[in-house]
């Protein structure tokens, strides 16, 4: 495994994007200029969650989304259902639900690779989470 990538558990790595788009981590790759349009996190095609090293919010989504991986599927529809009936949120709260809705993506994501198994060497397209705060 390459050394740029840090893996903070088998659904979550922290990899500096830049590296990525330099071709020093040949294990990734984002598909097109569209792939950036979230700054913090993007997903590869078979459930990876990728956190931007270089993110001012880096230190604190290593330590947090790990927390929210250990919910339960219901769990997590049910604080995301209350969440969202806030008519106006903050940006914390509107970052705990977009996590929310990563993790709950990154969950469908690997179900789905894992239902066609295409293991097919360790290249990964990622996608990008589309939501951004202030």
């Amino acid at each position: 495994m390459n050394a740029n990538i840090e893996i903070i558990n088998e659904n979550l790595w922290g990899v500096d994007r830049d590296y990525v788009k330099a071709g020093y981590i040949n294990e990734l790759f984002f598909m097109s200029e569209a792939d950036d349009s979230n700054p913090h996190a993007s997903l590869t095609a078979d459930g990876i969650m990728i956190l931007n090293k270089k993110s001012e919010l880096y230190e604190v989504l290593k330590k947090f989304i790990p927390r929210m991986m250990a919910y339960s599927d219901a769990d997590l529809e049910e604080i995301r259902r209350v969440t969202n009936y806030k008519k106006e949120m903050d940006s914390y709260e509107r970052l705990y639900l977009d996590i929310i809705e990563w993790e709950q993506k990154r969950r469908r994501v690997k179900k789905e690779y894992s239902k066609y198994n295409r293991k097919k060497g360790r290249w990964f397209q990622c996608h990008p989470f589309k939501q951004e705060y202030n």
